[in-house]
């Protein structure tokens, strides 16, 4: 994937690393360690984690380490971007400021987050004929409260789907050995910020699942009940 992207208003940089003393993980941390820009963050069923606010760096980079920003052999279509806004878009790209991060992650059996909801099929499966050449990856974002309101995650979730889409040898390198790309999104109906954000970008709603389960910790409390809004679409076909 590109190292850099380039918006208007944004620069994304690549995550390359989850090593105490890093950059990426100095800017990881702001996002992780305030209580709003974390309240969504939930239990992750795979890993037994709560995604909650992280208290120190330390926890910060153990949650990352656990959940690598990178590729890895479990899950190796995998891409994590800063989001920086550009003080002075006109002029200059240097001069930025952080404000967030997008990520896409691959789905596995034992890392996915539908399975372990229990989340019908219809809403979530591919064509058995497409499945095989199709990778399946879920996208996520968070953004610091300064950044909120002003369309910044919807300009950054657009630009990194269509890095995804580009056509040139690398990028499709990336995919091997699928040749299509499904991206997903499973949200909590209550996160009206997000949906908007799912809309704008134009990934289709599949449905609406009335979740029902053990408690999971979610928007700032353990609930037994969710409604989650499935989206999906095909970013590469």
């Amino acid at each position: 994937m590109d190292p850099v992207i380039l918006t208007p208003r944004l620069k994304l940089t690549l995550v390359t690393t989850a090593e105490k003393g890093s950059q990426d993980l100095a800017w990881y941390h702001q996002l992780r360690s305030n209580e709003q820009s974390s309240f969504w963050k939930q239990v992750q069923p795979i890993h037994s984690l709560i995604h909650g606010t992280s208290k120190s760096l330390e926890e910060t980079e153990k949650g990352w380490k656990a959940d690598p920003p990178y590729p890895t052999v479990e899950s190796p279509h995998r891409v994590n971007y800063a989001v920086h806004r550009l003080l002075a878009p006109d002029t200059d790209t240097t001069q930025t400021e952080y404000i967030g991060h997008v990520n896409l992650r691959s789905v596995s059996t034992s890392g996915d987050t539908a399975r372990a909801l229990a989340i019908p099929e219809t809403l979530t499966s591919l064509p058995p004929a497409a499945a095989a050449a199709t990778v399946v990856i879920e996208v996520g974002y968070g953004f610091l409260p300064a950044a909120w309101g002003k369309g910044f995650a919807t300009e950054a979730v657009q630009a990194v789907m269509e890095a995804c889409k580009a056509t040139s040898n690398a990028a499709r390198d990336f995919w091997r050995p699928f040749t299509k790309v499904y991206v997903r999104a499973i949200v909590n109906g209550m996160n009206g910020a997000s949906l908007r954000v799912l809309d704008k970008v134009g990934i289709a709603k599949r449905g609406i699942y009335a979740w029902k389960g053990e408690p999971i910790f979610h928007g700032g409390e353990w609930r037994g009940e969710v409604d989650l809004h499935i989206y999906g679409m095909y970013l590469v076909e």
